[in-house]
């Protein structure tokens, strides 16, 4: 999950340097890690720096498919991102796990009993 305020444009300057760790993790270990966008403080809509297009176009920079705004006063999409990432998360391990059984299988046929 990566977080910014939608009232501070320096946190979400900040995700472009977080997701480039990402993106080495997904290079070296995990081609599936997940990742959902959260923009906190939706309750302070007055104040709202960020704008939808800046968001929208970052996530496709980076291929982010889910995001939400939460405002944690009233639990709004709190629970719902949380969900989403799990998700996310069972389904990534769920492929991998896949793909760890069919290596299995294929190195089962080049062995031989004697």
């Amino acid at each position: 999950m990566l977080f910014f305020s939608l009232v501070d444009e320096a946190s979400f300057v900040y995700l472009s340097e977080m997701i480039q760790h990402i993106e080495k993790l997904r290079e070296r270990e995990i081609s599936s890690f997940p990742v959902v966008l959260i923009g906190t403080k939706h309750d302070l809509v007055t104040e709202t720096i960020i704008s939808k297009e800046h968001i929208h176009s970052f996530m496709a920079r980076y291929e982010i498919p889910y995001y939400f705004e939460t405002d944690v006063r009233r639990g709004t999409n709190v629970t719902e991102s949380f969900v989403k990432i799990g998700e996310l998360i069972c389904d990534s391990t769920l492929d991998l796990s896949r793909k760890q059984i069919s290596q299995w299988e294929q190195s089962k046929k080049n062995c031989q009993i004697m």
